[in-house]
């Protein structure tokens, strides 16, 4: 295949960049030790693996054949170590994380790790929970950074300037 209109029918279907992509190839190439060079008869199919090398979208070929970029949602998490949470907070957490017949079960939903919470308009329903200073100026902070969730994870690192618990 030529190198030449390559692309032609695809575009980024979120930000709606031409080009570059990484795509998952069947072709052939000379390859040596520390390098891969002459490679020919590149071809790709629809279900093969695509991503925009511009912001990062990933798919398959087929889902880059549009014409206008989709208006995908997305929000900003913040991803932070639960070693900043008191014990008490994380039984309320516990306690209240989503239940079928919860009418705030979209706000905490309990995780392997830790806990996603929902940040906009939950301050009240935390402060209702009795939930701690330390962790109420948590939320303001995630709050007012413009995050959209918080992401409690004991694997998530710990945030200079934000109290540390051992439990």
């Amino acid at each position: 295949m030529p190198n030449k209109n390559m692309l032609a029918g695809l575009r980024c279907p979120r930000c709606a960049s031409a080009e570059p992509f990484d795509i998952v190839v069947t072709g052939w190439a000379s390859v040596y030790d520390n390098k891969c060079v002459d490679i020919r008869n590149v071809n790709w199919h629809d279900t093969d693996l695509c991503i925009c090398k511009k912001c990062g979208y990933g798919g398959v070929i087929n889902d880059f054949k549009c014409s206008e970029p989709m208006d995908i949602p997305t929000f900003e998490t913040a991803y932070i170590s639960t070693g900043h949470i008191t014990e008490e907070d994380s039984h309320k957490l516990n306690d209240n994380a989503w239940k079928e017949d919860s009418e705030h079960s979209d706000i905490i939903i309990s995780h392997y790790a830790g806990w996603i919470i929902w940040v906009p308009e939950s301050s009240e329903f935390f402060e209702n929970l009795g939930m701690s200073d330390d962790f109420m100026r948590l939320l303001r902070i995630v709050e007012s950074g413009g995050f959209t969730m918080l992401y409690l994870s004991g694997g998530a690192p710990l945030v200079n300037g934000l109290r540390k618990f051992s439990w």
